[in-house]
């Protein structure tokens, strides 16, 4: 009887042990929005993305805030409260594409979303939404924003 209930023992934390390494390959993180843009419905965002990156912080001279997440490959994902230009990484990508801003007449329910590939074939994407941008440059291969960014939550 003893040896039934190691055995069952032993298959549960097997069990255990590979669903943690399948969830390390992704990471919760938190990012603090607070005053990083004129009346900004939310203080945090959190969001999963996949683990490997380093992480930054900048805030541009209008106020906003970009949260920026290099991977080893050159690869990057960011995310910006600057709803009204996006993010500075994918400038030179928008004005290929015949985009110089985000119209300030839009509507907050708008959403946009821009992608294509750049000089070096690698592939962009930005989708601004209602009150952040979010988005990603240098990636071999085209991805949805959904694959990368799993899960947003924005808290107040």
């Amino acid at each position: 009887m003893k040896r039934g209930v190691y055995v069952l023992l032993l298959v549960m934390i097997g069990c255990s042990v590979s669903n943690q390494s399948n969830s390390d390959s992704i990471r919760i993180v938190k990012l603090n929005f607070k005053e990083c843009g004129p009346e900004l419905p939310y203080n945090k965002i959190e969001l999963r993305i996949p683990e490997g990156f380093a992480q930054e912080r900048f805030n541009d001279q209008h106020g906003f805030c970009e949260y920026r997440f290099t991977y080893l490959d050159s690869s990057i994902l960011y995310v910006s409260s600057n709803i009204y230009y996006g993010s500075s990484l994918n400038y030179q990508n928008r004005l290929n594409a015949g985009i110089k801003t985000y119209s300030n007449n839009r509507t907050l329910s708008d959403s946009i979303s821009n992608s294509g590939r750049d000089y070096n074939q690698k592939y962009w994407m930005e989708l601004v939404g209602s009150n952040y941008v979010i988005g990603y440059l240098n990636y071999p291969d085209s991805v949805s924003i959904t694959e990368l960014f799993q899960d947003i939550m924005l808290i107040n």
